[in-house]
């Protein structure tokens, strides 16, 4: 066998055993199983993080142990995937009760994955996005935007570009509930990669510009900004910041990945685009009149400083701004399971309601 299917092979042995001894400690309901869970899924991710050159990268190798779910409506929270265009694609989740009454916000999701991983239907993504419904007066809109390296920079920019637009001036029953196109109070919401993202659409908002950095006829107005361990500096001397060096063999994410991704994403431009603030946020000539925001820092994270970086930007441009840092690793906030969390969702959720939602 190829070294890479032995490995294969090896994984899979190994997850249908720890399948085997979940199931059985959960008959007996023991807690070691949330410590079994919590090593089992830092083993997969470790593995689908794996570094390798751009050019053998096969992602099917490595989305089979994530897990995808359908769009099925559940009883509390109706699910939906709508094509909005043809290279955007979004899924929406709402409560069942959710009323135009209870003037309820858009929450624009952006997932994470290196720009190169994962899909807005992967199990712990799709769970958030139905926890954020579940939990306060949200429609959430979970974006599917296009991955690298087949499609590199800024292509996936477009699309979640396109996907904000829609949100704040498109029409449809979900987006119906929660005003009239135009008025809607936005949140924009992304981890990692999808942090990085999500602090560039809200650039490109407070800057009146799309995608090309065009001027737009109608700006999307965002109300808050939830960055979650973001990834800011994607081109050297990110490499120096301290966290890249002391987190440099971090289990989930270590260092070395972070090359793989950034060439993986933005291709041969690389060494063109460090001034680009679609790329590095931190590079905008001005970041004042950005929506309050906050940031969730993981101190055992090689992009822990990215975020403390920026969040200092944002501080000297008299952006209301709060960070909270856990002692965790990076990709805790879709482990419901730990404490961190668990808190830190609670935290987003609060801070929603004071900066989105602040007319309940």
């Amino acid at each position: 066998l190829h070294p890479i299917h032995s490995n294969m092979l090896l994984l899979l042995l190994a997850v249908l055993a720890a399948a085997a001894l979940l199931a059985y400690l959960r008959h007996r309901g023991t807690d070691i199983r949330v410590r079994l869970y919590h090593g089992l899924s830092q083993l997969v991710e470790a593995y689908a993080h794996m570094h390798l050159p751009v050019a053998g990268f096969r992602r099917e190798r490595f989305e089979w142990v994530i897990g995808a779910v359908p769009a099925e409506s559940e009883k509390e929270v109706l699910c939906e995937d709508l094509r909005i265009s043809s290279t955007t694609s979004v899924r929406i989740f709402r409560d069942r009760r959710l009323a135009r009454t209870d003037a309820p916000a858009v929450l624009v999701y952006i997932h994470g994955g290196g720009f190169v991983l994962f899909h807005n239907n992967s199990a712990g993504f799709h769970r958030l996005a139905r926890s954020f419904a579940q939990a306060a007066p949200l429609v959430v809109v979970s974006v599917e935007y296009r991955l690298a390296p087949e499609h590199v920079f800024p292509a996936g920019i477009h699309d979640v570009y396109e996907a904000l637009q829609w949100c704040a001036f498109g029409e449809h029953p979900a987006l119906d509930l929660c005003g009239p196109a135009g008025s809607r109070s936005l949140v924009v919401a992304g981890d990692s990669a999808g942090g990085n993202l999500a602090s560039v659409v809200t650039l490109l908002a407070a800057h009146g510009v799309d995608a090309n950095l065009k001027p737009v006829e109608k700006s999307p107005k965002i109300a808050h900004s939830l960055l979650i361990y973001p990834w800011i500096f994607l081109v050297p001397p990110a490499i120096d910041l301290p966290s890249r060096v002391r987190n440099r063999d971090a289990f989930i994410l270590p260092t070395r990945h972070l090359a793989f991704f950034s060439t993986a994403y933005l291709g041969d431009a690389a060494a063109t685009l460090a001034g680009d603030m679609r790329v590095c946020p931190a590079a905008a000539k001005s970041h004042a009149g950005l929506p309050p925001t906050t940031v969730f820092i993981a101190s055992q994270d090689p992009l822990c400083d990215d975020a403390h970086e920026y969040v200092r930007i944002l501080q000297d441009a008299g952006v209301p701004v709060r960070s909270l840092e856990y002692p965790a690793p990076h990709g805790f906030f879709t482990r419901p399971f730990l404490s961190a969390s668990r808190d830190a969702f609670a935290q987003a959720i609060a801070d929603i309601r004071r900066h989105a939602l602040s007319a309940l």
